[in-house]
């Protein structure tokens, strides 16, 4: 089977002049591509007229914020593809929820799918990070799923696993409270500070880290306030505090803690979490014979 992966971005681009570090789901799609069993292929979106999507057998759709509506049209056009939700895909917003009346009163996202609703009509599956990522979907009422399957937690490659070995072996002494700055409202970083100030913290703020140095400020922390203001899909950054022994300090809205291995010990998380590429794929896989 030959396989098209498009997204906006992949893992060693640049996402624009002033931030060169990729973001958590380009990471979760690098390790995705990785462990592919089949021969696949990168489209970058604004690069997508190069490609003629008849010449693959199957198309899997990652992040389309950047696709325009022909785009979509000619990726639904032959209805063999799997959608990859990293985020709420049909929210017009973003799931900022300082904007739009109805999102502010009832909580959710009820944005109309536009562009990407026969992505959704005539897509052979979609693959979510979380239950509660794919629980935020159904509760708008104008998404109609395709089948659907739950991965448990952000996807993260062989050089995750390898880090948090190291790392634990080195046994980096713990001091302090970490909040990570973010411009997008959602993330919470305005809320992560108040939290601090009410609970007398001075908190060391990461800013513009690399995916290594942040791992190492988690190692050497000893919790982190992570607050979003809005549902949080999944959030690799607090995977990678819970398993490098930083608390996570967060609430309701963060989906990965609705995971039934967030509360159990790290090795059965850290087994999970290893095999979820491998499921990625078997999912795709039977979606593909339906």
């Amino acid at each position: 089977m030959r396989v098209l992966f498009v997204a906006d971005f992949f893992a060693d681009f640049a996402r624009d002049p002033n931030n060169s570090w990729i973001g958590g789901a380009e990471q979760t799609d690098a390790a995705v591509i990785a462990a592919c069993p089949w021969p696949i292929e990168r489209a970058p979106v604004r690069e997508l007229a190069k490609y003629r999507p008849d010449d693959f057998d199957l198309l899997v759709l990652g992040n389309l914020e950047t696709s325009t509506r022909g785009d979509c049209e000619m990726l639904t056009r032959r209805g063999r593809h799997v959608l990859f939700e990293h985020d709420y895909r049909m929210c017009r917003y973003r799931g900022d929820p300082r904007h739009g009346l109805l999102h502010r009163l009832t909580g959710r996202c009820v944005c109309r799918q536009g562009r990407f609703g026969k992505l959704f009509e005539s897509a052979l599956g979609a693959v979510f990070l979380t239950q509660r990522q794919l629980e935020r979907y159904r509760l708008n009422p104008f998404v109609r799923l395709p089948a659907t399957e739950v991965l448990g937690g952000s996807v993260m490659g062989d050089a995750f696993f390898e880090s948090v070995r190291n790392l634990r072996a080195r046994q980096l002494p713990k001091q302090g409270t970490l909040v990570v700055h973010s411009k997008a409202a959602i993330k919470g970083y305005e809320a992560a500070l108040a939290y601090c100030k009410a609970h007398g913290l001075e908190p060391d703020v990461v800013r513009n880290a690399s995916p290594a140095e942040m791992l190492e400020r988690l190692a050497r922390a000893e919790q982190l306030v992570f607050l979003p203001t809005w549902y949080e899909p999944a959030s690799r950054l607090a995977v990678e505090a819970r398993f490098l022994g930083c608390r996570v300090v967060s609430n309701h809205r963060l989906g990965v803690a609705g995971e039934p291995w967030w509360d159990q010990p790290d090795e059965v998380g850290l087994e999970l979490l290893q095999r979820v590429p491998q499921r990625f794929w078997d999912t795709v896989e039977r979606f593909a014979r339906r």
